[in-house]
């Protein structure tokens, strides 16, 4: 299974909110974006649909966890 990461590159452009086919993304206080890993189907379309490779892919869980911690942790509150 891939697990879908968006990083510190999003620019807020909601291209993967509305693509996204199991509504797995949110936005954080106007400030990130994060997939919600327990609704993602694991599909690819948000990864497709962002213009600023700004989603990474992992192969495993806590890799990613580990990414999404680092991100949100490097992004202004």
């Amino acid at each position: 299974m891939k697990y879908y990461v968006i990083d510190r590159g999003c620019k807020l452009c909601d291209a993967c909110y509305w693509a996204c086919p199991a509504k797995a993304i949110r936005i954080v206080d106007d400030v990130r974006a994060e997939i919600i890993q327990d609704q993602c189907r694991h599909c690819g379309v948000c990864y497709d649909s962002c213009a600023n490779e700004a989603i990474s892919i992992y192969d495993d869980a806590t890799t990613a966890q580990a990414a999404i911690v680092r991100f949100a942790q490097s992004r202004p509150s």
